[in-house]
């Protein structure tokens, strides 16, 4: 069964990420790992939200 995605999630994901220009920064802001945060932004752009 295909996970359903956590959009509120993965935006506050992209915006650390965006804000900071790196997903390694990013990541470490939101309080998430390098790969969680970069899964959850392609994710979003994957489904479309670009």
């Amino acid at each position: 069964m295909p996970r359903q995605l956590d959009v509120l999630s993965a935006c506050e994901a992209f915006v650390a990420v965006a804000e900071r220009e790196s997903f390694t920064a990013g990541a470490t802001a939101a309080g998430l790992t390098q790969s969680v945060a970069s899964r959850r932004v392609a994710a979003l752009a994957q489904r479309g939200y670009r």
